[in-house]
Order: structure tokens, then sequence, then C-alpha cells
């Protein structure tokens, strides 16, 4: 009998803890309440008849999860997410130290942005998305969700021109001062921008920004022989103006079928002949790595230059070359000629889990969309703290898809889901949980009572 009553304290201080948990998290954004199951125990005496078996009290069942939806709470902050029906957020947690990498599954939305503009938690837990193509759809592919930065109309994105290269540096002014420079990548290459982001600019001084690049030329050396190129040692104001007339060819020479390919013409200046360098400068919107065949036409005749005498040089070149900020200054170009100063002016995240930059010129930029992780048994997920859960044997594998998909919620922006903890029952639940060890514990007392008497009475 003793044992009886024991096992009906514990099962009783089980559930009032599991409830001093539920209400304890009742704040707790995207906290999901439990619930402690109990079952009653037997002891397994044959020679008991079923008809005056008493049970031997009561044991712990389980402590089971609920996952039903709570409540949505809107807020102002357009990275706070919240998930209307199945799938959790996707994070990703790396070790500083060790570099190892987790995988971690939440309903808590309250993101914020790094330094590096990922979407984050409050443990610096990177969200994960789909990756989006060259052609702008996603895919499969799993990055972190990263968007230009904490306040986007502190950034400005430059529209490249299309003889932009990667590598290219871009400078950015304000009021005509050089305010920075940064090089283009593959990645601004693909989206078409480069991003400069500053605390110091915003979309009221659009009009004072400006930014330019230095085109990359190619910079053909004429030969010095005769043989090869005869100029005119007597030079008119008429062959000064018109440029001499002498038409300059350069060709890409190939082995493929179709023979070399005519990349530019050139109208030879008088200032190309008469510098010390003799060369000629050319856009490049081709292969620099040659081989190249240089031809004159002058009177409807053209002669060609032999390929071996063609010294093809990319401008600019080294940055301590005594020359290097005169060609740089030759060469400078916009950066687009729309440019107009573009700026991020805010981002959105539609129900789709669609991340979206939107630029003050009313152009778009997708940047992913967030992945949901969905399971075949959401309560079987292992927490972790931190309102973070990973996969195990009770849950299944993650099923990871874009929001508004078949068993995926939708995603609301600007919005938190606060726990499904409802007070009122909970209250009721501590009640009853404390009534019942209440009753155990007179039971006891009267156990012990009997007990006494009947060892004063030996």
């Amino acid at each position: 009998m003793l044992s009886i009553t024991l096992s009906g304290l514990n099962v009783s201080q089980k559930s009032l803890n599991v409830t001093s948990n539920n209400l304890a998290n009742a704040g707790t954004t995207g906290f999901k309440r439990s619930e402690a199951s109990f079952v009653d125990v037997f002891a397994n005496d044959p020679t008991t008849g079923s008809k005056v078996a008493v049970g031997s009290g009561a044991a712990v069942g389980a402590v089971e999860r609920s996952t039903s939806q709570g409540q949505l709470m809107t807020t102002d902050t357009v990275t706070d997410l919240a998930i209307a029906g199945r799938g959790y957020f996707t994070m990703l947690a790396k070790d500083p130290t060790t570099g190892l990498t987790d995988t971690y599954f939440t309903r808590s939305g309250n993101f914020s942005v790094n330094a590096n503009g990922e979407m984050c938690d409050s443990q610096n837990n990177i969200l994960q998305c789909f990756a989006v193509d060259e052609q702008g759809n996603i895919t499969k592919d799993l990055i972190s969700a990263k968007i230009l930065a904490e306040k986007p109309e502190g950034s400005v994105a430059v529209k490249l021109g299309a003889s932009a290269v990667k590598g290219t540096p871009v400078t950015l002014y304000l009021y005509g001062e050089p305010l920075m420079t940064q090089a283009v990548t593959d990645q601004d290459l693909q989206t078409g921008f480069i991003t400069f982001a500053s605390p110091d600019l915003n979309s009221g001084i659009a009009g004072h920004v400006s930014a330019d690049y230095a085109e990359t030329k190619v910079a053909v050396t004429l030969p010095s022989g005769p043989a090869d190129f005869d100029p005119p040692t007597t030079l008119s104001d008429v062959d000064a103006k018109a440029g001499f007339g002498d038409t300059v060819e350069l060709w890409q020479a190939s082995t493929a079928p179709g023979g070399s390919k005519l990349l530019e013409r050139h109208i030879l200046s008088l200032k190309e002949v008469t510098s010390t360098s003799r060369s000629i400068m050319f856009d490049q919107p081709f292969d620099s790595t040659g081989p190249f065949i240089l031809k004159f036409v002058k009177n409807n005749t053209t002669s060609v230059i032999n390929p071996d005498n063609v010294n093809v040089t990319l401008f600019p070149t080294d940055p301590t070359d005594p020359n290097y900020e005169e060609m740089l200054a030759d060469t400078k170009v916009p950066a687009a000629s729309e440019f107009r100063g573009i700026f991020v002016q805010n981002i959105s995240i539609s129900s789709k889990g669609i991340i979206q930059e939107n630029y003050s010129d009313g152009s778009k930029r997708i940047v992913g969309a967030i992945a949901l992780a969905t399971f075949s048994n959401e309560a079987g997920l292992k927490p972790i703290g931190n309102t973070d859960f990973v996969a195990c044997e009770a849950s299944g594998s993650p099923s990871l898809k874009q929001a508004g998909a078949p068993y995926a919620g939708d995603i609301f922006s600007g919005t938190l889901e606060q726990s499904n903890v409802d007070i009122t029952a909970e209250l009721m639940g501590m009640l009853k949980a404390q009534q019942i060890y209440n009753g155990n514990a007179r039971m006891l007392q009267t156990e012990v009572e009997i007990a006494s008497r009947i060892t004063d009475k030996l």
C-alpha cells in the first residue's frame, strides 16, 4: 500500500513539473506546451483472480508535446516571421572554434540580421533558404538567407554597365568626393548590381551620389618597323582632325570553323601615332587571351601585321606604374549610363517565404525562398533548449519544402507565433495535480498512523 501512495505522489509531482514548465514559457515565442500522461500499474501475480486484483499504483506514460498552432501577433519588424500551419524554420549552427555545423529546427521566428547580412536568431544560428539561379528560378540548393543590411535604406545599389568585368574597381562618390571603392564580383555580374552598404547613404541624398569604374581596355602596341607599318611623316590639320582616315581592325585568330573573328574597328588618332608607346586602345568585349591579328585599311587596301608583332596589354595594369593614374582617368566611365542612385528601400518576405529586395527605381531582386522542414511526427522532435529541436528516430528525417507547398504552412512577415499555452487550462490542471498530491499525502499519513498503531500494540 505504501508503494501505491508513493507512486501517486510521484506522478502528481511530475504533472506539476510539466505544468510549471508550460506556465514559465507562456510568453516564449514559438514554444509548444507539453502534457504528461500516466498509466496504471498492476502486479503480475498469477495467483490473484481478476475480480479481486488491486492495482499497484500509477506511472508516467509519456510527456508529449502539443504541436497545435499558437496565436499570431503582429510586429513592426519585417524579419519577424511566423509559420501558419506545418513546418519548422531550418537553422544552421556553426561552431566558431571547430568550424563544425549542426542543423536545428525551430518555430521561433524572431530573427535579426548579423554583420554579414545573414538572418539569424539570438544564438547566431543562420536561417536557411533555397537559392535562386541566374534565371530567377528557385532551386533546391540550400543557402544562408542573406540580405544587404539590417537597415536596407543605408545601402545603395549601382546598376553595372555591359562592359563591367569581374574585379573591376567601382568607386562611389558623395557630393563629388570619393566615398568608397570595391571590386565587382561574380554575384554582382549575375544580378547586374554592385551594392555599397554605408550608414551615410539614404534615399534623401540620391541626387548627390554618383559612381564610375575604370573600364577594362586592350592596348595593342604598334610595330616599330617600317616594313609592317609606315605612318605618314607629315601631318596636316585635316589629318589631325580626321585621325588620318586609317581604319585599324583587331581580329582574334581562331582555328574553329568560320576562321578569325573581327573584334573591333578603330580610327587611328594623331595622339596614338605620335605617342612614344605607339599603342591603340580597344574596348574589351572579348577574351583577351588572343592570339590577335591587326589589320590596317587605307584607300581600300588592307595590310596585315604579323601576329607575332602584335603585343596585347590589359589596362589599367600595375597601380605602381607612374602612368597608371593617367590611364585610369582616360578610361573612367559611368558605372551605368542609366545610373540613378538605385537604393535598396526595403525587403519583403511573401507568404511563400520568398525574400525580395525592393529598389528605389521600382526594380526588384529575389534573394531566396525560406526552407521549411516538415516531419512525419513533429511531436517526436528532440528539444535541445532555446526553442530549438533536432531530428531523431522518433520524429523521422526532415523533408525540406518551400512555404505554401503541400503539407507546409505559409509564412507571415512582421508576425510572431506566440506559445500555445492556455494559462487558464494550465491553472486548472495545476489545481487537479495539487489535489491528487494532497490526497496521496493524506493517504500516506493514514498509512503511517495505521502502521504506528499496529507497531505500538505488538
